[in-house]
This record gives C-alpha cells, sequence and structure tokens, in this order.
C-alpha cells in the first residue's frame, strides 16, 4: 500500500467534535461530510462508489402524516460498495448494506420512494467508509467517542504515532501548534509505532507494564 505519511497522520487524529450530529441520542457523521472527507484523504477522483445491486423495496405502507392527512411510508435497502485508490495500482473495497425509510403525503408519493432510496444508499456509504478508522466515524462505535480508535498501524510503510488533535478542530497533516509539522524520520516513526504497540498490550492486559520484551534473534550474516 502506498499511503503518504500524511494521509496515514490525518487518519489516526481524533475526530472534531464539530463533524459529530446527534439523532435521538446517537452520534453520527453526514453522507456529505463523509465524502468531503474521502475526497480529502484520496483526492478528487481518487475514490468511487457501486451498487452491489438494485435497491431493494422492502415495503410501501398507506399510513398518515402528523396532521392527519394521507400518507406513503416506504422502506428500502441498498448494498453499496467503496472502493480508494491506495497509489501504486494499488486499491481497496469495502461492502456495507443500510435500510432506509421515507414517510410523505401521498401527492410526494415519488418523491418518498426516492427519499428512501438517497437514505439507504447514503447509510450504506457511511458503513462502507467506517472501515477507514476514526476520520470516518470508527471511534463513533465506541460509545460516541470522538479519540481516535486505531491509535497505531503496524502495516509496512504506515507505520506512524498518532497525532495529538485540537479538542475543537482537526489539525491538518502539515499543521502543528508552532505552524509546522515535518514528517518524522523512519527511526521516530519506529520509536512511536512500537511505543504505541506496547501500550495497547498493556491496555489489553497481555502485557505488564515494565517487563521485558523477548528480543527476536536476527538470522546471522554468513
Amino acid at each position: 500500500m502506498a499511503l503518504s505519511s500524511d494521509q496515514v497522520a490525518y487518519m489516526l487524529m481524533d475526530l472534531n467534535p464539530l463533524r459529530v450530529q446527534k439523532v435521538d441520542g446517537l452520534s453520527h457523521l453526514e453522507a456529505f461530510d463523509v465524502r468531503a472527507t474521502l475526497n480529502r484523504v484520496f483526492g478528487f477522483g481518487g475514490w468511487c462508489e457501486e451498487a452491489q445491486s438494485p435497491p431493494e423495496l422492502m415495503y410501501e405502507q398507506e399510513t398518515k402524516t402528523k396532521k392527519g392527512d394521507a400518507a406513503y411510508r416506504v422502506a428500502y435497502r441498498a448494498h453499496r460498495r467503496l472502493i480508494v485508490n491506495l497509489g501504486d495500482g494499488d486499491f481497496a473495497w469495502y461492502d456495507g448494506s443500510a435500510v432506509g425509510e421515507s414517510t410523505m403525503p401521498t401527492y410526494k408519493r415519488g418523491d418518498c420512494h426516492d427519499m428512501a432510496i438517497k437514505t439507504a444508499e447514503s447509510q450504506a456509504l457511511k458503513r462502507c467508509a467506517m472501515n477507514l478508522g476514526t476520520q470516518f466515524g470508527l471511534s463513533l462505535y465506541r460509545k460516541g467517542s470522538t479519540m481516535d480508535v486505531v491509535r497505531v498501524v503496524l502495516a509496512p510503510g504506515q507505520h506512524t504515532g498518532s497525532p495529538v488533535a485540537s479538542p475543537t478542530r482537526a489539525v491538518e497533516p502539515s499543521e502543528t501548534a508552532t505552524g509546522t509539522r515535518g514528517t518524522p524520520s523512519l527511526a521516530e516513526a519506529a520509536r512511536g509505532a512500537a511505543d504505541e504497540a506496547i501500550q495497547v498490550l498493556v491496555d489489553q492486559g497481555l502485557l505488564t507494564p515494565g517487563s521485558e520484551i523477548p528480543q527476536p534473534e536476527l538470522p546471522k550474516e554468513e
């Protein structure tokens, strides 16, 4: 995978609380915000979505509006796939499904179907993007937390520590408190990744703080 250090650093930031919306007590990101973040991280034309199958009509029911007027309640299920360009000819894809519902007066029957489809497709896309980490809403599944839950990535070429984000604004990859932040050296990134990995093991009870970590035996040069 060929993600840049700036891309990885941005994706490991805490989520900006100003991006989070709440509906019925549940935290979520708006679909437009997720699309904007995909553009920000992967660039224009660096990602796309496609339908895995046509939207499925689950039901269409006659009902009434809150004012007592005749109306329709419609629900669709959508199956979407998100494809992102990782560079160097590599791509990653994520699948997601969701249900969208809409209720409108009978004279807006067509709009009711349209809204239900769009809602289902938007929710499905957000479920796809959630696999890309905190900046795409993953942390919100942890009781609405905005703190990064990935913390460290050990994949080759993606070693980096978790940068500190402002509690009111996500810091851009090129920023620091003094104005700019350079790309960390390979040694610094490796040390940061190792420290983060050790802390994860300690948090999970798999390692005792202060215990010696066994070092692998390296092959001898002939």
